[in-house]
């Protein structure tokens, strides 16, 4: 929990617009809307918006990001729990401490629960989900399946990635049945495998109906990379996906191609340290299955290999496949097998019990240094690169209106592919829109009282002309940026 906060004190590094509509959304929620469906968003799913809608009415309006923040940890907090019950029912109460441990200092769900694009819930549903699953099937308790039925029927209302869970379920069940060797209960288990999809479908019951109303708008995302729907898929689509999975089975140790605003491109989902406990711990739970049939080893390998498929059917665009979002189910079977790897190597090395904490202060504090440098400086600077400097312009923005008071006004002259000026706005504490500005509405801020400051790009010329004709009496100047090729214009209009 430390170390997720040190590091959501710098996020978000920059506002981009893909979060802007997340804060869109809970505006909308937050004054009166009841949507199902949020299309403008990257995850069009509501429950994650009301979720942060609910919170933020604990806090000003000018601590939205701030309220953002502490209903990501405390989803994320719920997740930990579940992950630890979990765990500990698989395994024991180490395995389940270090689970918990690596999850929370992992820089893959660390920044899949800060990035603000709206999937903060995915992981306490999940492993909720999961923990019932699994101790239903163990200890063949029907409240537990109805429980995982409600929670998975809600996880619909949270990402498409729940769209797996009816499959999960006949698998893993049906894994239950062979291995346990009990098939005089096989009607007892098709029961339950109809009352865990029953409960899904009349939970998720009304998103269902907002979805078959117009189903392209929630659909397309999936179809746009299954189909030709967008680009023309270049060869057989069960060859891509096969492509697909196999490289996605390699992102925990090899690399992945996630975009920059959730994750860290082109290197493994695990920090080193983590991906050599992964491999051990899978090793071990292959052994282990093979030699006991134990079937929760099998089932938990079987989910792991499933929460990829979501990734890997990227088959018109493949170059997105892996993405650490859309197998973001994956990081936890890989957490657990990783801190099974952990616990067997202290084992191992660890004859006394001096020798063994030893070993695990080290594991511990290089893991986290791994995870620190990848989270503070890898993932900062690739941001930063690649975003535009919004939090710069709403210093330049907060600064004028320090010296200038409330009669003065800022805005932002939009300019093809710059920055998103209600970015701009949000990070000022100020509301999405209070920047904007159209260029033929100038003439009418003519007469307004006050000192005007208007933010430019560098090429705006067009825009800097007619601000020279409009106000003659302004003053022109570059703000430099700390970073390269981000320079920016402003021109200040004193007050008449």
């Amino acid at each position: 929990l430390l170390f997720q906060i040190l590091f959501i004190r710098k996020t978000p590094v920059e506002l981009v617009s893909q979060q802007v509509e997340v804060f869109l959304a809970v505006d909308e929620i937050v004054g009166g809307s009841r949507a199902m469906l949020f299309p403008r968003n990257v995850v069009s799913e509501p429950l994650g918006y009301y979720w942060l809608a609910l919170i933020s009415r604990l806090f000003p309006a000018s601590m939205r990001i701030c309220a953002f923040h502490v209903a990501n940890i405390l989803s994320f907090c719920l997740g930990l729990a579940f992950l630890f019950r979990l765990a500990k029912l698989l395994f024991d109460k180490w395995v389940a401490i270090v689970a918990v441990f690596l999850f929370g200092v992992g820089f893959w769900p660390i920044l899949q629960n800060t990035a603000l694009l709206g999937s903060s819930l995915v992981f306490p549903l999940l492993s909720t989900a999961l923990f019932y699953l699994f101790r239903g099937l163990l200890r063949e308790k029907r409240g537990d399946i109805f429980l995982f039925g409600v929670i998975s029927g809600l996880g619909l209302f949270a990402n498409k990635l729940f769209l797996m869970m009816p499959i999960m379920t006949l698998l893993v069940v049906l894994i239950w049945l062979i291995f346990t060797r009990k098939q005089n209960r096989i009607l007892r288990v098709l029961a339950w495998f109809g009352l865990a999809v029953l409960t899904m479908v009349v939970v998720a019951g009304p998103f269902m109906a907002t979805v078959s109303q117009n189903p392209t708008v929630s659909l397309e995302p999936i179809f746009s990379r299954i189909s030709d729907l967008e680009v023309n898929i270049e060869g057989h689509a069960f060859v891509i996906f096969a492509k697909n999975l196999f490289q996605a089975m390699g992102m925990l140790n090899w690399s992945n191609r996630s975009g920059w605003v959730d994750g860290i491109a082109n290197r493994p989902a695990l920090d080193l340290l983590s991906a050599v406990f992964f491999l051990i711990g899978l090793v071990w739970l292959i052994a282990r299955a093979v030699k006991e049939k134990a079937w929760p080893y099998i089932a938990l390998f079987v989910t792991g290999i499933l929460f990829l498929v979501p990734s890997a059917l990227s088959i018109a665009f493949p170059l997105e496949n892996p993405s650490l979002s859309r197998a973001y189910g994956m990081a936890i079977p890989a957490m657990i097998l990783a801190a099974v790897g952990l616990v067997l190597v202290v084992k191992w090395l660890g004859r006394s019990k001096y020798t063994r904490i030893i070993v695990s202060v080290v594991c511990a504090f290089v893991i986290i240094f791994f995870n620190y440098q990848l989270l503070h400086r890898v993932y900062v600077d690739n941001y930063r690169q690649n975003a535009w400097n919004a939090r710069e312009m709403s210093e330049t923005v907060l600064k004028f209106e320090q010296n200038y008071g409330d009669d003065g006004q800022a805005w932002l002259l939009g300019y093809p592919y710059w920055v998103d000026e209600r970015a701009v706005a949000i990070m000022a504490g100020k509301a999405p829109n209070s920047l904007l500005l159209n260029l033929d509405d100038i003439h009418g801020i003519v007469n307004q009282p006050g000192a005007k400051l208007f933010i430019l790009h560098l090429e705006a010329n067009d825009s800097l002309n007619t601000l020279k004709t409009v106000f003659p009496n302004g003053v022109e100047s570059m703000v430099a940026s700390e970073l390269e090729n981000k320079d920016y214009r402003i021109y200040f209009v004193p007050e008449n």
